[in-house]
């Protein structure tokens, strides 16, 4: 994933490259995190999505309300910090 939200997937076994279109949040503001088939893209805006990354559909997306500054994975899910320092756990 790339910082404007371009998404690539490469085959690990015959190196084809898939390239998938994104809905257009802002920039991707923080490195994604990967979980079982999802790619959770944190853009700048607060937007949150989930990316099947074997077909690049969108699973789920999340509408934080404000510009996310800390993304992290914890134990089975992941933590976000908005401008205003609230801390979000989302499983």
């Amino acid at each position: 994933v790339s910082k404007n939200g371009n998404m690539v997937s490469i085959s690990q076994t015959t190196g084809e490259k898939t390239e998938f279109d994104l809905p257009d949040y802002s920039l991707v503001k923080h490195a994604p995190i990967y979980s079982r088939n999802l790619c959770i893209i944190p853009f700048a805006d607060g937007t949150l999505t989930g990316i099947n990354i074997k077909n690049g559909s969108l699973e789920w997306q999340i509408e934080t309300g404000k510009p996310i500054t800390g993304f992290w994975r914890v134990g089975k899910g992941f933590m976000t910090q908005d401008v205003k320092k609230m801390l979000r756990y989302y499983q």
